[in-house]
């Protein structure tokens, strides 16, 4: 396979460049678990992104080809997103990528300035939280 206008210095960071984005994940995730979907279900389940940026992130995961757009006419115009099969073959490694964000993360709960900071509570690598406040 030839390499496509290659513009990275790094094998690595031309794979990131695929996933980097703020919902790029997200709709791959997506797009793994419920199959093929409308924009306005995306946009629906993820809740919080803007049509613009879902258009932008789909047609760049068009475009790396990792997301297929298909229109039929059956009356009315129904377009649909779903994965390629190189979009699928990022699955296994998102998974990996969201084991080592699991054990790896450390959250701490932000509270507002007058409450006491001793009530902030942090996760340790195995998931227990620390400190008084529960994390539900």
């Amino acid at each position: 396979m030839k390499p496509q206008n290659a513009r990275y210095n790094c094998a690595l960071d031309a794979a990131m460049s695929v996933i980097e984005g703020r919902w790029k994940c997200t709709i791959i995730c997506m797009l793994a678990l419920d199959g093929s979907l409308r924009f306005s279900e995306l946009q629906k389940r993820i809740g919080e992104i803007t049509s613009r940026i879902l258009s932008k992130q789909l047609k760049e995961l068009e475009s790396d080809g990792m997301v297929r757009r298909s229109v039929s006419c059956d009356g009315k115009l129904k377009v649909e997103y779903d994965l390629t099969d190189k979009g699928r073959s990022l699955l296994p490694i998102l998974v990996e990528l969201a084991k080592w964000g699991v054990d790896n993360q450390c959250l701490q709960v932000i509270v507002p300035h007058e409450v006491d900071l001793s009530q902030t509570a942090n996760l340790d690598r195995d998931g227990s939280a620390t400190g008084s406040v529960e994390l539900a």
